[in-house]
């Protein structure tokens, strides 16, 4: 047997036995994978999203995806609000083709990306010289840490093979700078890109790092023309990967306002002792009297195994230390002294306001604080320019483990807290929300939380090597391998999460008859301000994909949250039925009669559903949902608008009304057509019924909250006429002839 087969019959087993050790692990999830999801609002939204690429994809649009999403309608370039996910699409359309089954598409595409973290991770272990049986051990170690099972019900922690993979590609190239591994790593970010920006941006910070550990102890490289063609090709390919794909996040940032603000921040940071809490392991009593997380992001801590692994790198480094001190220049102990007294101070400070709350002799050191973490950072990411060591483990821990620094005070928000007695405590200011001043890219990152990957997969690559190391010196530890395997895995199968069984949703009536409405249709299910509710319909009508004014994603759109308001202040269903008029193609109201549930749990008035027979029709209903049209009513008002979203105005750019003036036989008054505020024609209206074509200009159409267009009568040009001074009918938009 050739070694690449031997290699691919390799990979291939482990990806199986990962697969099946996940699926054991996760045990609610066996009896869902066909009929169901976790009882969690983002499966359903994520449901949504693979299956609007996949709708694509089988229809033949491979090459990007259809960023005007069917969701949060009219605004533009919806898909991203959040993560693209396209190569996940691929996996979701092929399974979708086969079996038709969108619970399945799901379930099975969230397996096979989990289960590939894990053999990105042995490939990156294995490039490093990590014995085959440790990076084994590391392959399951990366897969079921505590941080991912609590947390793997959004399906954005799957996504962290994209870490493992650009850290693989990126030490091949740097081990052999050609156009060959260029073009590898090339590919690579582009999976990674369009898989997750979250931590595509991770690994570009780590990247970093390690290049310039490298750079600073392989100076022939600066001389090398291979080198810089290489890194030519990855620099162009990246730039190209970007831009292609890309360019829908740079518009909604800079004209959307897409940005986070600090209650982001303030809601999705860690704190220190998050990654100490023990609560979170099954198998360690709690030994420290800090409360429980309160969320599943916030469980940091690395579990037993890994725990394990990061004891054997921190004794093994100490030791190495303490042989070395002698020998080593007066300049590097004096650095490594100055980083634990710094480590000393800061932990030291955490601690004491963790278990005693504020105390006043450690106002000092909350002043200092912010300093010390700076000069953290600063110690750590100098010391990459400072190994002297060919060593290729060496010089990639260096940087990895500067990078981690970094991402660890990233990780603790704009402010350092704690939360004695369940109450946040606020220590000091963070370094982060200096970072986030002079590194825009942040603006588009909510969930710091997130940023503790690095952490973990610096202790687990460091562990192993580490461990590697000693297994070869002393083979006989490798008969431990079974008790850490079956220790991993029994902490992991103890972190369960609830499942719904959702396949009572093909009897509903009403969500037939939706995927049976025109296709120029939209839909507004209300209630939309609670988020698990809101998902359902996106996930209900997955396959015929109607317009959703509905959606939640990582961005809401100012409009959307107009709407937010006035659901959640008193039931302001005049205000919500003036905004949903004025959007084209016309809405269809959905109400979910399960809402009376979640209302009850903190909105204190009931829905009124008898204020909708006003403005609303009643078309069906079964157990489940009511289905309504808008009524028809006489537009009299001076002025009448339409907003459309600009791909589907281009699609229809004629405008198509009739019109007539009231109470004014001979009169003759004048009607502006405006787009965007923009004047673009002017017609006449008179006593008499008269339909109108008007033809819109494609080039003044693209505003990202939907195109307004807007009729507006009057006297004479200038003058605006009183209102009930007209009447109109059937304002529509049709294709060109």
């Amino acid at each position: 047997m050739s070694p690449l087969i031997r290699r691919t019959v390799e990979m291939l087993l482990l990806f199986v036995l990962l697969a099946v050790v996940i699926l054991y692990c996760v045990r609610p999830w066996r009896a869902y994978f066909f009929t169901g999801l976790a009882d969690h609002w983002d499966p359903r939204l994520m449901g949504q999203w693979m299956a609007w690429n996949a709708h694509n994809i089988l229809r033949g649009h491979i090459l990007r995806p259809d960023y005007h999403a069917n969701f949060l309608y009219p605004h533009a370039y919806t898909l991203a609000f959040s993560e693209l996910l396209w190569p996940e699409s691929f996996v979701y359309a092929a399974l979708y083709a086969v079996s038709k089954n969108l619970f399945l598409g799901f379930n099975a595409s969230m397996l096979f990306f989990w289960a590939l973290s894990g053999l990105t991770m042995y490939a990156l272990l294995r490039e490093l010289d990590v014995c085959r049986a440790v990076s084994y051990l590391g392959a399951f170690v990366f897969c079921l840490l505590p941080y991912r099972m609590r947390y793997y019900v959004e399906f954005n922690m799957v996504l962290v093979f994209v870490i493992p993979l650009l850290l693989w590609l990126w030490i091949r190239w740097l081990r052999q700078p050609d156009i060959k591994n260029a073009l590898w790593f090339v590919a690579g970010f582009w999976l990674a890109a369009t898989s997750c920006l979250y931590f595509t941006f991770m690994s570009v910070i780590i990247l970093c790092f390690v290049f310039a550990a490298f750079m600073a102890n392989h100076h022939n490289l600066f001389f090398a023309r291979n080198f810089w063609l290489s890194l030519a090709t990855i620099v162009g390919g990246v730039a190209g990967v970007s831009g292609v794909y890309l360019y829908p996040y740079a518009l909604l940032r800079i004209h959307g306002g897409y940005a986070r603000t600090a209650v982001d921040y303030l809601k999705h940071h860690a704190q220190a002792m998050h990654y100490l809490d023990t609560h979170c392991a099954a198998l360690i009593y709690p030994l420290f009297t800090t409360p429980r997380t309160r969320t599943a992001e916030t469980y940091l801590f690395p579990g037993t195994v890994l725990g394990i692994l990061a004891l054997i790198f921190l004794a093994a480094r100490l030791l190495r230390f303490v042989r070395r001190a002698q020998s080593r220049r007066l300049t590097e102990n004096l650095l490594a002294g100055a980083k634990f007294i710094l480590w000393a101070v800061f932990w030291t400070t955490i601690g004491v306001h963790a278990f005693y709350g504020r105390v006043a002799w450690l106002a000092l050191f909350d002043r200092w604080l912010y300093t010390v973490s700076f000069a953290l950072i600063a110690l750590y990411g100098l010391g990459v320019f400072r190994i002297h060591d060919d060593n290729r483990n060496e010089l990639f821990l260096a940087g990895l483990g500067a990078a981690a620094v970094f991402c660890f005070f990233v990780s603790l928000g704009p402010l350092i807290t704690v939360a004695p007695d369940a109450v946040r405590l606020d220590v000091a200011r963070g370094p982060f929300a200096d970072i986030a001043a002079w590194v825009p890219l942040f603006g588009a990152v909510r969930g710091l939380t997130r940023f503790a990957i690095v952490i973990l997969i610096y202790l687990l690559v460091a562990g192993c090597i580490t461990l590697s190391r000693l297994v070869r010196r002393y083979q006989r530890l490798i008969w431990l391998f079974p008790l850490l395997l079956s220790l991993l895995v029994y902490e992991a199968s103890m972190m369960k999460y609830r499942y719904t069984n959702y396949s009572y949703i093909v009897r509903s009536r009403i969500v037939r008859k939706i995927q049976q409405l025109p296709q120029e249709s939209v839909i507004f299910q209300l209630p939309a301000a609670v988020r698990t509710v809101d998902a359902t319909i996106a996930m209900d009508t997955i396959g015929n994909f109607p317009l959703l004014v509905n959606g939640y994603s990582g961005f809401t759109p100012p409009d959307y949250q107009r709407l937010f308001f006035w659901e959640k202040t008193g039931w302001q269903l005049d205000k919500i039925t003036r905004w949903l008029s004025q959007i084209w193609p016309p809405v269809y109201l959905v109400l979910d009669k399960q809402a009376k549930y979640w209302l009850s749990k903190g909105w204190h008035e009931p829905f009124p559903e008898e204020k909708l027979a006003k403005d609303w029709q009643l078309l069906d209903q079964d157990d489940l949902y009511a289905l309504y049209a808008l009524r028809s009513r006489k537009m009299t008002t001076t002025s009448i608008v339409r907003r459309v979203r600009f791909d589907m105005l281009r699609k229809h750019p004629v405008l198509c009304f009739s019109a007539h003036l009231l109470k004014c036989a001979h009169c003759r008054r004048y009607v502006h057509i405006l787009l965007d505020n923009r004047e673009i024609d002017r017609e006449t209206v008179t006593a008499r019924w008269h339909s109108y074509h008007i033809p819109l200009p494609k080039q003044g159409m693209g505003r990202l909250a939907g195109d307004e267009v807007k009729l507006e009568l009057l006297k004479t040009p200038g003058t605006v006429s009183a209102a009930h001074a007209w009447e109109v009918k059937e304002v529509y938009f049709a294709a060109a002839r």
